[in-house]
């Protein structure tokens, strides 16, 4: 099986690198890798370029932002599998995609959800960092979408031709585009997906759902949106109890780590 891993880049002249030798890492080969930049302005080309040999596809273009780029990925993908892995993202160790094919081959499944860990940098030198929180996998039910609860976005593997059947990333969401294609994936058609209850991919702390207070306003108000447009339920409430649960597990996650 071949996979097509995808990461969309803007600006990202300090992290980028990372992720690509994350990539170049892994042990299975079997890879197609597709970059697509959003006409950055400081040296993400340049160390991209780096590395032309290594990566199949690469677009440098200005875009209507992070999913519609991610879009113009999957329509150039040939991969069996598809997988997004973000511009300030890294694999968890170099076996992940091995054990990923592994596991789409043995389960009967359309989408592999997975752990991925929160990261922040100390020191860009010598690359020293430390975890801020995880997000599991194992009580993970669809359900708990309504209540404001996904699956992390860069930890889910998913078949290409589950995006040819069912669609891509909608567009008109600020934030909440990965959410919208989780609930019309595992609630409104109900795609197989198999949980993979190990670390794959340590994430960079900043993404645009969690920065501040104005942006969890954003997400909650689209999610409204989200479960209308698919013709399902959900309500202000619901989602509100996410946030003191939230709160808890980071702060418990920080102690006991």
């Amino acid at each position: 099986m071949k996979i097509s891993i995808i990461t969309v880049t803007f600006n990202c002249e300090d992290t980028i690198e990372d992720t690509m030798l994350s990539v170049f890492s892994q042990n299975y080969k079997n890879i197609e890798y597709i970059i697509i930049d959003g006409g950055s302005t400081d040296n993400t080309m340049i160390n991209v370029k780096k590395y032309n040999k290594n990566i199949n596809h690469i677009i440098s273009e200005k875009d209507q932002g992070m999913y519609d780029a991610i879009n113009k990925g999957i329509k150039l993908s040939t991969g069996d599998i598809v997988h997004i892995l973000n511009s300030d993202d890294v694999y968890a160790d170099q076996n992940i995609l091995s054990e990923v094919v592994d596991l789409f081959k043995k389960k009967s499944c359309e989408i592999l959800l997975s752990k991925i860990i929160f990261f922040k940098k100390i020191n860009q030198i010598n690359h020293k960092q430390y975890f801020t929180r995880e997000v599991g996998i194992k009580f993970f039910s669809p359900n708990l979408l309504r209540f404001g609860f996904m699956p992390a976005h860069p930890g889910t593997f998913i078949k290409k031709n589950i995006y040819n059947k069912f669609g891509m990333y909608k567009i008109n969401y600020q934030i909440a585009s990965d959410y919208e294609l989780f609930v019309r994936l595992l609630m409104k058609f109900k795609v197989p997906y198999f949980k993979y209850d190990k670390l794959t991919v340590k994430m960079g702390e900043g993404g645009k759902s969690t920065k501040n207070i104005h942006s969890n306003y954003i997400i909650t108000k689209e999610i409204i949106k989200v479960f209308k447009e698919n013709n399902l339920y959900t309500n202000y409430f619901f989602l509100l109890l996410r946030l003191p649960i939230k709160i808890i597990k980071k702060i418990y996650f920080q102690f006991t780590n």
